[in-house]
């Protein structure tokens, strides 16, 4: 077990940008607090392009979830970004009850939990 782990980083990118490397990027829309259960959820509102050679292109819409807001926008990245500090939703049944939260708020889009990836989320 790791106990001196510190919180995962969300770093604020204006609307409009594309995060991460293909094929697992997306581009911001939005981002939104929503109230759950005494804490912030940080929702992001992305959307992605898929595709294939025999199709064509599409795009996907859906909420990513950092995760439970710690400490809201409490810094500035090397860019002048706001940053907040997040607690990741990482157990299945908290998980699931996010999930069903969320779709009564959101129908039609997926939700999906960013994993912590080091420092920087």
């Amino acid at each position: 077990m790791r106990f001196d782990m510190p919180m995962p980083l969300h770093i604020h990118r204006p609307a409009g940008t594309e995060t991460g490397t293909p094929p697992l990027s997306y581009i911001l829309d939005r981002e939104e607090r929503i109230a759950y259960n005494g804490a912030d959820l940080l929702c992001l509102h992305v959307h992605t392009v898929i595709g294939s050679a025999c199709c064509g292109a599409g795009e996907l819409n859906y909420l990513a979830v950092p995760g439970s807001i710690v400490a809201w926008k409490h810094a500035v990245d090397g860019s002048g970004n706001p940053v907040s500090e997040v607690s990741p939703i990482t157990e299945p049944a908290e998980q699931a009850a996010v999930k069903k939260f969320l779709a009564e708020r959101h129908p039609s889009l997926q939700v999906v939990f960013e994993s912590p990836r080091g420092k920087d989320v």
